[in-house]
């Protein structure tokens, strides 16, 4: 299992552990976990050579060849521009002295994208990704600023200037991630992602809640609602063009075009790890915010290997419960392409991650109607049951 995780392996790196925005669903700041608060508002350097020599041993040790190396917050871009840079060229001097593979890239509300910003991340040939939830009327309600103003228009202007150099082939190109809202209708919310925004890769969360944390199930089922919304309007519009993640996902995997490897991955984040401003390293974020358990681990990056960061008691008690699929979805036909859904959604403090999915009758039906058209665009039955595991 150790080699499967460190040929998988993503970090992510918080930069900042401040925000210029105020979202009330944020699982990092409104979710119960308060460690930021004792935190440094933007990483010391020591932290990030401590994360570079990390790296180093981990390839010349346990033969680590690819990571990817995601900047988060809070918001990154309230580091210093210069600093962000240095960080950049840092992890690849490091990276580059074990002829590591390093992919890097960033998760922003756009809100303080400027053309400096442009610049660096095509000197530094960082990948952006761009946060919003929805039309103007619902992101100002879940994305204000912290003065309580709306952060509508600037996103759209930073995401403006990313298009153009992405248009100019100066950057890679960026997509639009949105958290699925039960409030909100799907359809609507992806053809504004797509007509306002122009995006050609889109994806949507479901919110980040587990089975002892979420509001009900109205709740629940809203989102099931707007999630099939979002599939059935790129559906309509025949938008075959344009990524639409969580669609793309299943569709590989119901078309065997992954390796059960990476199937195994969808359920199994032993593979990512966090690392916090001070250098204290954590599991994947969302996990953080479902139990207080999974958070202040005291163990550090700056004198931390790979080895004892997987023999750490907080990645032992995650156990196999990752991989293995729930007992609950054991007769269930979709069960070797959605594996239970994230872990963070099936668990409880009683069962830990032996449960099925919040988000369970969403994935049900989405997997049910995708496999019904993948036949209705000709793929033969037999081999699509053989596929997933159905015969």
């Amino acid at each position: 299992m150790f080699d499967k995780i460190i040929n998988n392996f993503t970090i992510i790196l918080k930069i900042s552990e401040k925000c210029n925005l105020a979202c009330p669903d944020c699982y990092f700041f409104f979710h119960g976990d308060e460690s930021h608060l004792r935190r440094p508002v933007i990483i010391r350097e020591d932290v990030v050579h401590g994360v570079g020599r990390f790296l180093m041993e981990a390839a010349r040790e346990q033969g680590l060849r690819k990571v990817v190396i995601g900047f988060h917050g809070g918001e990154p871009l309230l580091i210093k521009k210069e600093f962000f840079a240095e960080i950049c060229k840092l992890l690849k001097h490091y990276s580059n002295i074990v002829q590591l593979e390093l992919k890097l890239n960033i998760q922003t509300n756009g809100t303080l994208i400027d053309n400096e910003w442009i610049d660096i991340f095509s000197e530094e040939d960082v990948q952006v990704g761009i946060s919003l939830d929805g039309p103007k009327f619902h992101n100002d309600r879940t994305r204000p600023k912290v003065n309580g103003k709306s952060s509508y228009d600037d996103t759209l202007r930073g995401w403006s200037l990313i298009q153009k150099a992405v248009s100019e082939k100066r950057i890679k190109p960026s997509g639009i991630l949105g958290v699925a809202s039960p409030y909100l209708d799907g359809g609507e919310t992806y053809g504004h992602f797509r007509d306002v925004f122009g995006a050609t890769s889109v994806n949507f969360v479901l919110p980040a809640y587990c089975h002892d944390t979420h509001p009900g199930a109205d709740y629940i089922d809203g989102v099931r609602y707007f999630m099939m919304g979002v599939y059935l309007e790129w559906k309509k519009r025949k938008d075959y063009g344009i990524r639409l993640r969580f669609v793309n996902s299943i569709m590989r995997h119901i078309l065997l075009e992954t390796a059960d490897e990476e199937r195994m991955f969808i359920s199994d984040v032993r593979n990512q790890i966090s690392i916090s401003s001070d250098g204290e390293i954590g599991p994947e974020d969302v996990l953080r915010s479902t139990h207080s358990d999974f958070r202040n681990s005291g163990i550090y990056i700056q004198n931390s290997n790979l080895k004892e960061i997987f023999a750490h008691p907080m990645w032992l008690s995650f156990g196999d419960g990752m991989t293995k699929i729930p007992d609950d979805c054991m007769p269930c036909k979709w069960k070797n392409v959605c594996r239970g859904g994230r872990p963070w959604h099936r668990f409880s403090f009683e069962n830990k991650f032996n449960n099925k999915s919040l988000y369970c009758d969403f994935f049900y039906q989405i997997n049910e109607l995708i496999f019904s058209d993948l036949l209705k665009s000709g793929a033969d039955i037999a081999k699509l049951n053989s596929n997933i595991g159905y015969l």
